[in-house]
C-alpha cells in the first residue's frame, strides 16, 4: 500500500443508554462496546469502563437488549446515525482522536510516472488538509442534530480532561511502549500535549 495520510474525523467519546460518567469511578458500573483494538479496549477500561468487545454488526442489538449500555468508540456522528434511538448521552471523552487512511495500491502508484504521482499525492495532503477544517464543521452540526433530538450532550471541561488523561496515559502508556515500540512511544510522548 501507499500512504499518504491520515481522514481525519475528529475526537471520540461514551454514547450510553439510561446512565452515564464523568470520572473514573462513575464509569465502574457502565459497560460499553469497544472493538476489539487492544489500545481501545485498555483505554476505556482505564477509565473505568467495562469493555465488550463487539463487531459492528451486532452493536445496536447489544445496546438495545442491555448486553452492554453503550458504545465507546466512535465521533458522535456514528452514534448519531447509527444508534440514536437505543441512546441518551453522548460524552465527549476524548479518548482516541478517530481517523480513516488515503491510501492507494502500491503497484498502482510504482506504475504512474512522476507527473502523476506528484498530481496524486498534492491532491491527497489538500484533501487531508481540507478535511481538518471540515470535520470540525460536520461535528458541530451533528452535535445541534443529536441535541434537537432531546439527547443529552456533555463536552469534559479542561480539568476533567487533564484528570482523566493523565490517569489513562498512567495506566495505558507503559504497555504501549511493547505494542508500538519505543521510537514511537518516544515521538508520541516529546509531541503529546502537557496536561496539568
Amino acid at each position: 500500500m501507499k500512504f499518504f495520510g491520515a481522514w481525519p474525523e475528529g475526537f471520540n467519546g461514551v454514547a450510553t443508554k439510561g446512565k452515564h460518567a464523568l470520572t473514573v469511578e462513575d464509569a465502574k458500573s457502565i459497560k460499553v462496546r469497544v472493538p476489539p483494538i487492544s489500545i481501545m479496549q485498555q483505554s476505556v477500561q482505564a477509565m473505568g469502563y467495562q469493555t465488550a468487545a463487539i463487531d459492528w454488526g451486532e452493536v445496536f442489538t447489544s445496546i438495545q437488549t442491555g448486553v452492554v449500555d453503550g458504545d465507546a468508540a466512535n465521533v458522535i456522528y456514528y452514534d448519531y446515525e447509527y444508534f440514536r434511538d437505543t441512546l441518551d448521552y453522548y460524552v465527549r471523552s476524548k479518548q482516541q482522536f478517530i481517523t480513516g487512511v488515503l491510501s492507494m495500491n502500491l503497484e498502482a502508484w510504482e506504475a504512474l510516472k512522476p507527473e502523476q504521482q506528484e498530481v496524486i499525492q498534492a491532491s491527497a495532503t489538500s484533501i487531508m488538509q481540507e478535511q481538518f477544517a471540515k470535520a470540525q464543521l460536520a461535528d458541530a452540526a451533528i452535535v445541534e442534530k443529536w441535541k434537537a433530538l432531546g439527547k443529552n450532550y456533555i463536552e469534559l471541561d479542561k480539568d476533567q480532561l487533564a484528570a482523566l488523561g493523565t490517569h489513562v496515559r498512567a495506566k495505558v502508556w507503559p504497555s504501549m511502549h511493547a505494542e508500538v515500540g519505543e521510537n514511537i512511544m518516544a515521538h508520541i510522548e516529546k509531541n503529546a500535549s502537557a496536561l496539568k
